[in-house]
């Protein structure tokens, strides 16, 4: 405000180019607050990258938010193997809760990972689980936003034959 108040006294013409750059400024903010929506809470600065280059280094989804959009893509895995062979069981790294809530309901969520048909994690910084399925399954959905991976689902069942 005073950088604008004494510019607008010096002179008119370096007002107006202050004014235009902090709009530049403020509509590039913007326009990355709709691309991570909803998850602005994990913006990332130029000078880090912005959120690829924070990727592998910070763990970025440390609320779990991402978890309900992953879970709708599970469903959504799911529903193309109508009728299921058998009820799946899902390990989730991380909360439970914020995956029950969106979860089918035939789909049972496992405490042991080694049980677990399906596997949903945030990004791979998560310090519980990172490497517990290291190579193992298919990744069948994820939730990324400008380049970084906020969670994964990973069908872990064996490949099926091939006639």
């Amino acid at each position: 405000d005073q950088a604008a108040g004494y510019l607008w006294r010096e002179g008119r013409a370096a007002a107006i180019a202050f004014a235009v750059l902090l709009t530049a400024a403020i509509g590039r903010e913007a326009a990355i607050m709709v691309d991570l929506h909803p998850y602005q809470y994990l913006a990332f600065d130029t000078l880090e990258g912005d959120e690829a280059g924070a990727y592998g280094k910070f763990e970025l989804d440390y609320w779990g938010t991402s978890y309900a959009e992953a879970t709708r893509k599970l469903n959504a895995y799911l529903d193309a193997e109508i009728p299921l062979a058998r009820t799946p069981w899902v390990y989730v790294c991380g909360g439970n809760l914020s995956v029950g809530y969106y979860l089918r309901k035939e789909v049972r969520i496992v405490d042991d990972p080694y049980f677990a048909d399906f596997y949903i994690d945030s990004d791979k910084t998560n310090p519980r689980c990172n490497g517990l399925f290291a190579g193992r399954g298919k990744v069948v959905a994820e939730v990324k936003r400008r380049g970084a991976v906020l969670s994964t689902v990973v069908d872990l069942r064996p490949p099926k034959p091939t006639p």
